[in-house]
């Protein structure tokens, strides 16, 4: 750091700039329009919910919540790809996907126009009660939906083959998803882990603004996190970078970080997709972009 910041920082940091600062970023931090927005470096998620402003909902178990995505349902997003990449293949062998965090199906209705084999395949939705409860009513209303179900039970993973889990891991106070894995019998043979806040920092809470609620997030340390599935034989087919996703802590500099991470990992000696079929995917994606 030169002299220069180093001055600044002092400055920045002294008593009556620190307070307005504090001030200034709760302020900002409780807006309509902050969504994703980061507060905060608590020891645990009952401190980070006890910190949580008074009068709004916290946690995600909210009717309110059910509804936040409704442009999800059609659409993907530029983080999504990675994960389409990988799942086209593994869907050639039927597998029983558990989708941990899926909402209320937002994955299940949006890749069938990039994964035409998905509607065939058995989906199963983890989510809390209320947004289980959303998703259940939305998929008899569509009716289109008949190898979807939804449960809120982790446990349920048990018997599945792929495990995908986009930005949710964070969210679940416990247990871990090595813990979950490691109670198992039979583990899922492949896991689809997309925008997940990893660092090399140790890890540590925060609270988030998810727009119509605050909710405790751990940010997770990168070798705690990859070196408990490696103790339960999962190794590492791919890594990619997910840079919507910007985890800035006002006043802790030295706990924020820049993008979320995203990460296939296969189960022992299982074979990642062949050569051909992620030739095959590069293709397709390259056909959207052009048509986009």
């Amino acid at each position: 750091m030169t002299l220069r910041k180093r001055v600044a920082q002092v400055v920045k940091d002294l008593p009556p700039l620190s307070t307005v600062r504090r001030f200034w970023h709760e302020s900002r931090f409780c807006a309509e329009n902050a969504h994703g927005a980061f507060r905060g470096v608590y020891r645990s998620f009952a401190e980070a919910r006890a910190a949580a402003p008074r009068g709004h909902n916290v946690g995600f178990d909210h009717h309110v919540f059910a509804g936040v995505y409704p442009d999800r349902l059609r659409r993907i997003f530029a983080y999504d790809y990675p994960v389409l990449f990988w799942l086209k293949p593994l869907l050639a062998g039927g597998p029983k996907i558990f989708d941990i965090g899926g909402h209320v199906g937002l994955h299940y209705y949006a890749f069938p126009p990039y994964l035409p084999d998905l509607p065939g395949i058995s989906w199963t939705v983890c989510d809390v009660p209320s947004v289980a409860q959303a998703g259940r009513r939305l998929a008899a209303d569509r009716g289109d939906a008949a190898n979807m179900s939804f449960t809120s039970e982790l446990r349920d993973v048990a018997g599945h083959d792929v495990v995908l889990a986009s930005g949710s891991l964070q969210y679940i106070e416990s247990p871990s998803l090595a813990e979950l894995l490691g109670s198992l019998a039979s583990r899922p043979r492949h896991l689809l882990l997309n925008k997940l806040p990893l660092h090399d920092r140790p890890t540590f809470v925060t609270l988030q603004n998810a727009k119509v609620t605050f909710t405790p997030c751990r940010m997770l340390n990168r070798a705690e996190f990859l070196g408990s599935l490696a103790a339960l034989g999962y190794r590492v087919i791919d890594t990619w970078e997910v840079p919507e996703r910007d985890h800035y802590i006002p006043m802790h500099p030295d706990r924020s970080f820049g993008a979320a991470s995203g990460m296939y990992l296969a189960l022992g000696d299982e074979a990642g997709p062949s050569a051909s079929s992620r030739l095959d995917f590069n293709r397709l994606t390259a056909f959207l972009d052009r048509t986009a």
